[in-house]
């Protein structure tokens, strides 16, 4: 074999070796930045009109569901908008309608789990549901002008209103420390601790008294039953109890760190169809099909306001069809839908049939644990012509077993 053959030979190889390296740093790097923790806040758009502005305020654009938002941004939520910021280790603040926020720190260490949060309400309502925080440098704060909360794992609400000064905190689970600001100072630490289904209230005017008149923190700041605040502070509660259920479960078996849990969010929104409203008509670009219908609802029945269902007993749920327009009844699809029975991990409360008749069932885990089981029933219909996805879901539903047995199919 002569020297020329041995050398071309010799450059084959060479070549061979060298996209394959190329091709395995390529590979092995893909896999590097895919498995990378989340490691900023991102945003959850329940419903549309939320923005971000930068610190100094110089870039301000809407945001759409999976965008990350930096330390130091102001997220404004405009009339008729919502949105979930969720955090690193799965904790998430809910803004409603009419709130505006900065977020004056956001850290996630993925190494000791340390995390730390802290916000600034301006205005409107913050529901924050937090787990349980690792580490001791971990804490979770939201602050107004004259108020400040602090946690190390709850779930709690604060509301602040500009105009009156005022601010609120509720208790949603374990125990919430709050504090007096002034001048935007922490001057005075727990000043009260609020526990589950309680609230209290501060203003300028108790900080002042407090702070330049030396008067009794006892008599000024009172912790009241929820029962007996405004209704519609018991109404935001349940209703944000009942999102962090459903966050929970949705969570399960994903690792909130990593993408996983965020792209299901993406997914399921991009699933969802798309209609814009202009002076009352629903239209759509040349390359839309104009749907006919425009969301999927579950209606029953049930005599327990609470949703309380016992064990053996059935609830028969229906389906509709939402029609874009008002030109017809919204159709039944109950036999059309995938029903789905939904609840957190090693737990069963039960089983649903095609026509969407639920039969509350206990597992041995629940039965002897807490003789009772949470979860939420789910419908999902495909629109065959615009192929797109509808789906529903019930409020939470509580199954548990009854002093006295109820017979089967009791309850319909």
């Amino acid at each position: 074999m002569s020297f020329k053959k041995i050398g071309i030979g010799i450059g084959i190889l060479a070549i061979v070796f060298g996209l394959g390296w190329m091709g395995y740093t390529s590979l092995h790097k893909g896999q590097q930045a895919i498995e990378q923790p989340l490691l900023k806040p991102w945003v959850e758009v329940v419903a549309p009109s939320v923005f971000v502005s930068s610190a100094d305020g110089s870039v301000k654009r809407e945001l759409k569901t999976g965008d990350e938002v930096d330390a130091g941004a102001l997220v404004e939520v405009k009339k008729g908008g919502e949105a979930n910021i969720y955090f690193p280790d799965g904790s998430v603040a809910r803004l409603d309608t009419g709130t505006k926020i900065t977020i004056d720190a956001a850290s996630y260490d993925p190494k000791s789990k340390a995390l730390v949060v802290k916000v600034q309400l301006l205005i409107g309502r913050v529901w924050s549901k937090i787990f349980s925080l690792a580490t001791p440098e971990s804490t979770w704060e939201v602050k107004t002008s004259n108020a400040v909360a602090t946690v190390r794992g709850t779930a709690f609400g604060m509301a602040y209103d500009p105009k009156t000064k005022q601010s609120r905190v509720v208790g949603g689970e374990h125990k919430v420390s709050v504090g007096m600001v002034n001048k935007g100072v922490v001057v005075r630490k727990d000043v009260a601790v609020i526990e589950e289904h309680k609230t209290t209230v501060l203003t300028d005017e108790i900080v002042q008294r407090v702070v330049e008149n030396n008067e009794p923190v006892g008599q000024l700041v009172v912790v009241q039953d929820i029962k007996d605040a405004p209704k519609d502070v018991g109404v935001w509660v349940e209703e944000s109890s009942q999102k962090d259920i459903k966050t929970k479960i949705e969570q399960e078996g994903l690792s909130p760190s990593s993408n996983d849990f965020r792209q299901n969010i993406i997914n399921n929104q991009a699933n969802q169809p798309v209609i814009k409203q202009e002076n009352n008509t629903a239209t759509t670009s040349s390359s839309e099909i104009v749907p006919e219908f425009k969301a999927l609802r579950i209606s029953y029945e049930h005599n327990d306001p609470n949703k309380e269902i016992p064990v053996d007993s059935s609830v028969s749920f229906k389906a509709f069809l939402v029609r874009t327009d008002s030109s017809g009844q919204d159709r039944d699809v109950t036999g059309e839908v995938e029903w789905r029975v939904r609840t957190s991990s090693n737990v069963s409360i039960g089983t649903i049939t095609k026509q969407g008749v639920f039969t509350a069932q206990l597992d041995e885990n629940s039965s002897e644990q807490t003789g009772s089981g949470e979860g939420f029933i789910t419908a999902s219909w495909k629109d065959q012509v615009t192929g797109s996805i509808f789906r529903a879901q019930t409020q939470i539903l509580k199954v548990f077993i009854p002093e006295t047995p109820i017979p089967p199919g009791a309850i319909d």
